[in-house]
């Protein structure tokens, strides 16, 4: 596997993935296989294994379009042909581009082909986050090797590149990017204006306001004192952009489309992040 440039922190991350990762596809298997995983799961996931292994086309589709220029420049500058004849399978295909878990990566798949609903990929993930290793390293270990989320995952980098804001709320990462500059979050940050300012986002996506009304315990003085400390961080034109909208009474932000915005709610995998492939050519 081709190890991320000059950099002894990725370098460290490459190592992990290529001794904790590098998985059979024969089989699924488990970080722990005395892990509390039900065997229901286990056999879930090595059917949607073998569905996602066997045919060349989802190889193909895997290569096309889920990965982004970035991913397939990890894998070493070789076209499609080439990938397939040194990774075969695209699971793994995606393990090495990523990197993620390999069940992990199966999930990922099989969504993106339509062979799994995201409400039961959703389901699939929460069972599988107690025994998935990239997650635990990244949250245990990525701040302090100095692992950055592009580090490991391209998509952010390449959202980067295109919209305004971008925002990564995921268990154990937060981070956010304004005009393609990484936006230091203090490590002493309290979680809840950090909180508001991720549910500010992702109602704005749906159109919708900042109610605090829904939400127990949230009144005009407690928005305030988040935004106050918000304040000492944010880019002050990104800052101002949080308005209080007195008709719908409630927050949102102002000139910023949403077509501008990229939310990452789910880095270990990005499992959802991509729409579902092309089933016919």
């Amino acid at each position: 596997m081709k190890s991320w440039p000059n950099n002894n922190s990725a370098k460290a991350f490459d190592a992990f993935i290529r001794e904790k990762l590098w998985l059979a596809p024969s089989d699924v298997q488990l970080a722990d296989p005395t892990s509390p995983v039900d065997e229901s799961v286990r056999d879930r996931l090595r059917d949607l294994n073998e569905h996602v292994c066997a045919p060349i086309t989802v190889f193909e589709k895997v290569w096309d379009h889920m990965l982004t220029p970035r991913e397939k420049s990890r894998l070493g500058g070789r076209d499609r042909t080439a990938a397939f004849e040194m990774y075969r399978y695209a699971p793994t295909l995606l393990v090495c581009a990523r990197p993620i878990w390999y069940p992990r990566a199966v999930l990922e798949i099989a969504v993106a082909t339509q062979q799994l609903l995201e409400m039961e990929c959703r389901t699939l993930r929460q069972t599988l986050a107690p025994v998935d290793p990239v997650s635990h390293y990244l949250v245990s270990k990525g701040q302090s090797l100095g692992i950055k989320e592009t580090d490991v995952y391209p998509a952010i980098e390449d959202a980067i590149d295109i919209h305004r804001l971008v925002i990564v709320d995921s268990p154990g990462v937060h981070a956010l990017y304004w005009d393609r500059e990484r936006v230091k979050v203090p490590p002493s940050q309290p979680t809840k204006p950090w909180t508001f300012l991720a549910t500010l986002v992702k109602a704005h996506l749906r159109n919708d306001f900042y109610r605090p009304s829904r939400f127990p315990g949230v009144d005009s003085h407690t928005i305030n004192t988040w935004k106050s400390r918000l304040s000492e961080w944010l880019p002050m034109d990104f800052y101002k952009m949080i308005r209080f909208d007195r008709s719908a009474e409630g927050y949102k932000l102002v000139g910023l489309p949403s077509s501008q915005i990229k939310l990452f709610e789910d880095i270990g995998g990005l499992c959802g992040s991509h729409l579902p492939l092309p089933l016919d050519d």
